[in-house]
């Protein structure tokens, strides 16, 4: 029993350490407490939002309906019902899928990014959101088990670090959203600008100081990165690979390493040779 609690404690203690703000995150100010709240309950999704943009739930409701077999089909797994927040309140244009409690939440203002302007807003976050939301269910299978039988959501979150690299999360939500929209970061020749930039310069590093960063040179960030690996990956071996790698890596997720582990023994080649 001792041991038990003493690994409930040192979990407790170094999860926010290692479970990234994708996976634990959340906007802590308050909604005006005047606001009427409604909901609409779709069959995998309910929709919780002010009264006055009753139009734009129901509009994201039928996205949702109908992204959800798409979205689904290439990790192979049907998440079950999720709540899904929409706020109004904040000029902030974002979204994000979290654990502990289990929603997503997404600021409903559209985003003046040029990246994220060539899709319409809420279109957007149906397809790149919903996405993270099947990558969290994808890794609630075998080791991780463990570790959310001893804590909770907080465990599933650690689970789903210690499996996949935040690159892979964003790179593949924006492959999807690529994928299955007439837009998408992936289409824009100002997402992969730096980094074709980089190449062309004739600069090269390793691939611990292009997932890490480096306060010496500019290094674009992971969702750039995710999105050439995660697209390389499945053109290379077929649009389920990268179902199979989540499935693999999360048996042995014990291991801080299983997923590069994984990489080398489904594809036969070292991470290193991957990265090259």
């Amino acid at each position: 029993m001792r041991f038990f609690v003493l690994l409930f404690l040192i979990f407790s203690t170094a999860a926010p350490a290692v479970i990234e703000a994708p996976y634990l995150e959340g906007n802590f100010e308050q909604n005006p407490s005047h606001i009427n709240w409604k909901h609409i309950e779709t069959e995998h999704f309910d929709i919780i939002f002010p009264e006055e943009v009753v139009e734009d739930a129901k509009r994201v409701a039928h996205l949702l309906e109908k992204a959800y077999p798409f979205v689904t089909r290439s990790l192979e797994v049907k998440p079950p019902k999720i709540p899904l927040i929409l706020q109004n309140q904040s000029v902030m244009s974002n979204g994000f899928v979290t654990l502990a409690p289990r929603r997503s939440e997404w600021y409903m203002t559209p985003s003046i990014d040029p990246e994220l302007t060539n899709t319409e807003w809420m279109k957007t976050l149906s397809i790149h959101e919903f996405r993270h939301i099947v990558q969290f269910q994808k890794t609630r299978q075998h080791f991780n088990k463990v570790y959310e039988f001893f804590l909770g959501e907080i465990g599933q979150a650690l689970g789903l670090a210690l499996t996949l690299p935040p690159w892979f999360l964003e790179g593949d939500a924006v492959g999807m959203e690529t994928a299955l929209t007439k837009g998408g970061r992936g289409r824009l020749p100002l997402f992969d600008r730096d980094l074709r930039t980089i190449l062309l310069s004739g600069k090269e590093w390793n691939y611990d100081k292009s997932h890490l960063g480096s306060y010496e040179d500019y290094i674009p960030n992971h969702y750039v990165y995710g999105y050439f690996y995660t697209s390389w990956l499945r053109n290379e071996y077929g649009d389920l690979f990268l179902s199979r790698l989540a499935d693999t890596s999360s048996k042995d997720s014990w291991n801080p390493l299983t997923f590069y582990n994984t990489v080398k023994d489904e594809t036969g080649k070292s991470f290193e040779t991957f990265y090259e």
